[in-house]
C-alpha cells in the first residue's frame, strides 16, 4: 500500500510508547486520547494498534516505538520495528492473517514503508 502523508496540521494529540512497558500503557493512553468517542470505536483502536505489536514481533522482528496522534477526525498508529520483519514474498502464517484481516476490518486505511507500519482509523464524517 501506499505511504499516507501524515497530517496537515498538528496533531490535536500524540504519544510516542517505547520499550517494554509501552504494552501495558496502549489501552489507557488510547482511552484518554479518545476520551468522548464511542467505547465502541475505543476497543476497536485498541484492537488494531494490539495486532499493529504483535505483527512487528513476529518473525523474530522486535518492536521499537509506538507513535499515536490524534486530530479532530482521524486517529493514525505508527509502530516500528528495530528488527528487519520476514521477507515480503514469506507466506503469511494463520495469526499473521487473521491479523491482517482485523486491519483491514477496521483501519480506514493502513501500509507499510521499511520498518514502520502505520494505520488510521476514521473518527468523524
Amino acid at each position: 500500500m501506499a505511504e499516507k502523508p501524515a497530517f496537515a496540521s498538528e496533531p490535536a494529540s500524540s504519544a510516542i510508547l517505547a520499550g517494554p512497558e509501552a504494552s501495558a500503557a496502549v489501552p489507557a493512553t488510547i482511552s484518554t486520547m479518545l476520551a468522548g468517542v464511542s467505547p465502541e470505536v475505543v476497543l476497536d483502536v485498541v484492537s488494531l494498534v494490539d495486532e499493529l505489536v504483535a505483527d512487528a514481533e513476529r518473525d523474530g522482528a522486535k518492536f521499537g516505538t509506538l507513535v499515536l496522534s490524534r486530530d479532530s477526525s482521524r486517529f493514525r498508529v505508527q509502530v516500528s520495528r528495530v528488527a528487519p520483519a520476514a521477507r515480503p514474498d514469506a507466506e503469511l502464517s494463520a495469526d499473521a492473517a487473521f491479523g491482517r484481516l482485523l486491519v483491514d476490518e477496521v483501519a480506514t486505511s493502513w501500509g507499510t514503508r521499511g520498518s514502520t507500519t502505520w494505520a488510521e482509523v476514521q473518527l468523524a464524517g
